[in-house]
């Protein structure tokens, strides 16, 4: 949680607070403080508790509940080619591969799931950051890659992915790994739900569809 978010959570958590135990002595005690606007206090706590159980699952996604932290919901599987060992300015569609993102996301927490047809990759850290000044918002994270028939044979890696799309609709970006390679990503959203196995997502969305670098990209 950055200091900014902090910040807003202190601010909402007063304002819940102070609003739900204001509403209580207005309908309960007409107004008049005295020693039962005390044992109201619990009440309030707890209307506070449930809000922020409600809006850390759900709420923060919806509009207007959405401009309070102006976070992207990027929830959801994806689906794209990834390109490895990938130079600037140069096109490889021979290495392309297929890879697919299982995003689960709350308010304050991200957890980004990769599957290729032998590995799996989880995150370690994740998260969305938003700069409004310059009208940028990107996936950063760090992650660690299993290979299925390679049993304890790690990989770890960094990825900016740069959301693109006026409905949040495709990433785009680059990756590195400690073992010294690097490349390129580029995905697409097909639903909300995250699925958690390649084969089920291939069922769904032939590869053929998939994104692939040398579509037209979207503005």
């Amino acid at each position: 949680m950055s200091r900014n978010d902090l910040k807003k959570f202190v601010y909402l958590t007063v304002l819940v607070t102070v609003a739900t135990l204001t509403f209580l002595v207005w309908w309960l005690d007409g107004m008049q403080l005295g020693p039962k606007t005390l044992e109201r206090v619990p009440t309030a706590v707890s209307a506070n508790v449930f809000f922020w159980l409600f809006f850390m699952k759900w709420g923060w996604k919806w509009w207007p509940l959405n401009y309070l932290f102006k976070r992207p919901y990027l929830g959801g599987t994806w689906v794209g080619y990834l390109e490895s060992d990938w130079q600037r300015g140069v096109n490889n569609p021979a290495g392309s591969i297929p890879i697919s993102f299982s995003i689960q996301q709350t308010l304050f927490t991200l957890v980004i799931r990769s599957f290729t047809n032998d590995r799996e990759g989880i995150s370690d850290i994740a998260q969305v950051v938003v700069k409004e000044e310059i009208g940028v918002t990107y996936l950063s994270y760090v992650y660690s890659l299993r290979e299925e028939f390679r049993a304890g044979l790690y990989q770890q890696g960094a990825a900016e992915l740069h959301v693109i799309g006026g409905g949040k609709s495709q990433l785009r970006g680059e990756y590195w790994t400690n073992t010294n390679t690097r490349g390129r990503l580029i995905l697409g959203k097909c639903c909300n739900k995250p699925l958690h196995s390649f084969g089920e997502v291939r069922e769904r969305w032939p590869i053929e569809d998939w994104p692939r670098f040398d579509a037209p990209q979207q503005k």
